[in-house]
């Protein structure tokens, strides 16, 4: 769910590939679902389809 924090340990977050564009996020999947995150916050930012 968008604003959600993730937890400090046990997710792995990736760099958002070139091809998508700068951005300031990185991303990860949780439950099956790619999700942006914000990296200083944890906090969820976009569910991706």
């Amino acid at each position: 769910m968008v604003g959600t924090t993730l937890p400090d340990d046990g997710i792995t977050y990736y760099d958002v590939p070139q091809r998508f564009g700068a951005t300031p996020y990185r991303y990860t999947v949780v439950n099956g679902e790619t999700v942006l995150v914000e990296p200083r916050t944890r906090r969820i930012m976009q569910v991706l389809d």
